[in-house]
């Protein structure tokens, strides 16, 4: 996996492709001090909170009969959501 970090001392970033239990551990940068991960720079600003729902879709579509039960089934993996029979 690809993972960012960032340089306390100089602010270099870098990217670099570590094992998944390799990737809080990013050793020094080439300043010689600690670097951190740069969590802004792997999620590309993007920001998951109730201002961006709700959520569209048209790849999303139920088949109006069975919006029901899609709609338990998303309730029960923890995604509520509401289909609209009308698109």
């Amino acid at each position: 996996m690809i993972y960012c970090y960032i340089c306390e001392n100089c602010g270099k970033n870098e990217s670099r492709n570590v094992p998944v239990s390799e990737r809080n551990e990013p050793g020094p940068c080439e300043c010689g001090h600690a670097m951190r991960r740069d969590y802004t720079s792997e999620h590309g600003r993007f920001r998951s909170h109730p201002g961006n729902w709700p959520m569209e879709s048209d790849a999303a579509g139920v088949n109006p009969e069975q919006i029901p039960e899609a709609t338990a089934y998303a309730e029960k993996m923890g995604v509520p959501t509401r289909y609209n029979p009308e698109t």
